[in-house]
């Protein structure tokens, strides 16, 4: 950073040429734990719709697998179903890891 003032950076072009680098790997741990969490959200919906039955769309992915195994009782739509949630949470957590990396080499 004080090399950075010493060239004559202003503080934008310091905020983005110094101070993001060094938090990328931060922000980038924190996305993905956010897009895997948000494709995990069950307690908060299942209550809430369980308050107020008016609700029409009220389904998440992981109330969907809940709704096919315990309400429907067809396990292999709930299996398959996590077996899909399961690649596209690892497809996004790659993609996160691969679009931000993509500037690190620069």
């Amino acid at each position: 950073m004080e090399a950075a003032a010493v060239d004559g950076a202003g503080a934008v072009r310091t905020a983005l040429r110094v101070k993001v680098p060094m938090v990328r790997a931060s922000v980038v741990t924190v996305a993905m734990f956010t897009l895997v969490g948000s494709l995990q959200l069950f307690t908060e919906p299942m209550l809430l719709a369980q308050a107020t039955p008016l609700v029409g769309s009220r389904f998440t992915p992981n109330m969907y697998i809940f709704d096919a195994a315990f309400n429907r009782s067809n396990y292999g739509l709930a299996s398959a179903a996590s077996v899909l949630l399961l690649v596209l949470c690892c497809l996004l957590s790659y993609a996160v890891a691969r679009f931000s990396s993509r500037g690190a080499r620069a």
